[in-house]
């Protein structure tokens, strides 16, 4: 449990509203490793140490008077949770609070061919265990979606129930409060890369000779923008980011306040961060970078192309590119507002609460 997904899930604005919640903390056996530095242990949560204790704590719940609100994606790597949730009859819910442009967006179809294209063993090995999965769950009885309602915010053919994205209703809370920084700015928008616990997870062998250049480029980027541009840079933290002062140039590094940053800067510069989002919603300019070694991170670079391709900015390598040709762009006005209303909200909800919504739904059950 982090402080950012309390915040996302409304989970003590629902505990305020009269509900009993519980969080389920599977992270010690589904990811052992994984240290957030963040977490949170407030006195709803729960730590799971097993598979077999979450089975002993289902056997002790009266499943047919609880909602279950998993945040589990469809396929091979949860297929034993997903079962068991199926198999004790749990009311199953997903509200999707990630939505963005991202790999976890892609159709099998898309993350098939990406594979094919990078490497061809992966990407069998992707579809056969999409096949496997779904043949799994058609052996006990279970066809098509495991989830009985899917919540999102955008426009999606497959959700149940449309709600606001955490981060629009968050920009407009803030849309109107002065700036925190003095005079102009520019704002990069830090992923804790490549140090990110996540990024480690998936890639632990990281090159500190690599990572050292790769912070040298940034830094080299970000000297040459401030002297043309007549800006300086800030860094809007990421929430699990652990950095020492002079870090970045001794360049401000300010946490948790992403949303607010980005509202008054100058442009903004990312790789490819959720927070886009703030930055489509402040309609400002932005440069999309990367650097060789970013690349290598299959995951976070197909990402980043994807926004660069769906916003039609160019993305500049700082390994290969002169700096002279980089140029904050805006994205075109029908590509931004096509982005606004097919992930963060929809049509005839864009002022509604988005926990009264969820909070309406609850009581129906």
């Amino acid at each position: 449990m982090t402080s950012v997904k309390e915040k996302m899930f409304y989970l003590q604005e629902l505990i305020s509203a009269g509900f009993h919640v519980q969080f389920w903390n599977l992270a010690p056996f589904t990811f052992p490793k994984l240290r957030l530095t963040d977490q949170i242990e407030p006195n709803y949560n729960i730590n799971i140490q097993s598979f077999s204790e979450l089975v002993d704590l289902l056997e002790q719940t009266d499943v047919s008077r609880t909602l279950f609100i998993a945040d589990l994606d469809e396929g091979w790597m949860n297929r034993h949770l997903l079962l068991l949730f199926k198999q004790k009859k749990c009311i199953l819910w997903r509200i999707y609070v990630h939505t963005t442009i991202g790999c976890n967006q892609f159709t099998l179809w898309q993350n098939f061919r990406y594979l094919l294209r990078q490497n061809v063993s992966q990407a069998f090995k992707y579809a056969v265990r999409g096949i496997q999965y779904k043949l799994l769950m058609y052996r006990h009885g279970f066809f098509g979606n495991p989830y009985d309602k899917f919540i999102s915010s955008g426009n999606n053919p497959h959700i149940d129930q449309a709600i606001n994205h955490y981060d629009w209703e968050q920009y407009k809370r803030i849309q109107q409060l002065p700036s925190i920084i003095d005079g102009t700015y520019a704002v990069f928008i830090d992923q804790y890369f490549p140090l990110h616990p996540e990024y480690q997870h998936k890639q632990p062998d990281s090159n500190s000779d690599a990572i050292r250049h790769y912070q040298e480029l940034m830094c080299r980027f970000f000297d040459h923008m401030e002297r043309l541009h007549n800006v300086k840079i800030v860094i809007a933290a990421h929430p699990q980011a652990k950095y020492a002062a002079n870090q970045f140039g001794n360049r401000l590094i300010i946490k948790y306040k992403t949303a607010e940053l980005i509202n008054h800067a100058d442009f903004v510069i990312m790789h490819g961060s959720a927070a886009i989002g703030y930055a489509v919603m402040a309609d400002k300019p932005i440069i999309f970078v990367t650097t060789d070694y970013y690349n290598s991170f299959t995951r976070p670079f197909a990402h980043l192309k994807d926004l660069s391709r769906r916003f039609s900015l160019p993305l500049y390598n700082l390994d290969h590119i002169t700096l002279s040709d980089v140029e904050p762009q805006k994205a075109d006005s029908k590509v931004r507002k096509n982005y606004l209303y097919h992930y963060l909200t929809t049509i005839g909800i864009e002022t509604d609460s988005s926990l009264q919504i969820l909070i309406n739904l609850f009581n129906q059950i």
